[in-house]
């Protein structure tokens, strides 16, 4: 049985990002860009004014008290 200290519990391991925007871009083979566009969202240009596209995808957070 796998321990885990209080801070890094079963229930929030599952929030801990593991790979960065860029790693994870590589291993799905999406264009870098493309995946930062759905993860932060952007701004574009329209004949009525900038729109926005909100994100896609919500980033894990480390849990706040962490020291990982």
């Amino acid at each position: 049985m796998v321990k885990t200290s209080s801070l890094l519990t079963q229930q929030n391991l599952y929030h801990v990002p593991i790979y960065t925007i860029a790693d994870t871009a590589r291993y799905l083979h999406i264009p870098l860009p493309t995946l930062k566009t759905w993860v932060n969202g952007r701004s574009y240009p329209t004949q009525k004014g900038d729109q926005d596209f909100l994100p896609l995808i919500q980033r894990p957070q480390s849990p706040p008290d962490s020291s990982l």
